[in-house]
């Protein structure tokens, strides 16, 4: 019964936070029809959302013994204390996103009686392309990313015996990832997204490469880490292009279909 609860509550919060996460990013596009201010605009989303992902991270090896009381395992983890921490990170996703709801508004409010339904949503996608390819990357990239997050929780406990390690690791990652976030409006004036995507995504994947290469293979920790920045650089540079990509999109099947579809603030 158990196990039924936590599988249901899991795919619960992975459909909640989907459905919170894609009406948030689609947000930019109504923001501005600049290049540069969405470049701005997805660089600083990207930054808090990685720098809160990473203070997750990296806290949560080091604050679980502290939480933790009766019977723990040698690492000095318990049930207790996961559970004190999960209603602590719970309790702050509703403060930072309750914030986020009421304080953003929509300057120009453009009413749209047309009602939404599934069958224009698949119709939506299915005339737009690029929306399609986008999707498709999108998915494959963050299936990687929080499988590299996944494993490391293994690799580290199981495999190196030294959990505490795993938030150096997050951290090294972190700081890789918010270096990545700068890559676009450094590089963007000189690149194209294309082009700048393009050498982000060579970083992630040499990254992942070298990492295999020095953890699995050659157990050298210190040469993980760095490789990690590597892949983290690539993958938060990717994050970010990727976002801007999203509001082009938008613009592209309003140019083909002559209907913008697009998120919206709270009125």
């Amino acid at each position: 019964k158990l196990y039924i609860y936590i599988a249901f509550m899991y795919v619960l919060w992975g459909m909640t936070n989907t459905m919170a996460d894609i009406p948030y990013w689609s947000m930019v596009p109504s923001f501005t029809n600049d290049p540069k201010d969405r470049n701005l605009i997805a660089t600083v989303a990207r930054t808090f959302s990685g720098l809160g992902q990473g203070i997750i991270t990296v806290a949560t090896p080091i604050i679980l013994p502290l939480l933790s009381s009766g019977m723990t395992t040698d690492k000095g983890y318990s049930a207790t204390g996961f559970s004190r921490w999960a209603i602590i990170c719970g309790g702050l996703l509703i403060l930072f996103s309750s914030i986020c709801v009421f304080s953003t508004k929509e300057r120009h409010v453009v009413y749209n009686a047309e009602k939404f339904s599934f069958k224009k949503m698949f119709k939506v996608i299915a005339s737009n392309d690029q929306l399609i390819v986008f999707m498709i990357f999108a998915m494959i990239s963050n299936a990687g990313w929080y499988l590299t997050s996944g494993t490391a929780v293994y690799y580290f406990t199981d495999v190196l015996g030294e959990p505490t390690a795993q938030s150096l690791f997050s951290m090294i990652g972190a700081v890789g990832s918010v270096l990545g976030l700068l890559v676009i409006p450094v590089l963007g004036k000189k690149l194209s997204n294309r082009t700048i995507y393009q050498i982000s995504l060579g970083m992630a994947i040499l990254g992942y490469v070298l990492m295999y290469i020095f953890g699995p293979v050659l157990k050298i920790t210190i040469a993980l880490d760095i490789s990690y920045i590597i892949a983290s650089i690539g993958i938060g540079s990717m994050f970010v292009a990727q976002t801007i990509f999203l509001a082009d999109i938008v613009d592209y099947g309003e140019f083909k279909s002559g209907k913008r579809n697009h998120g919206r603030c709270p009125e």
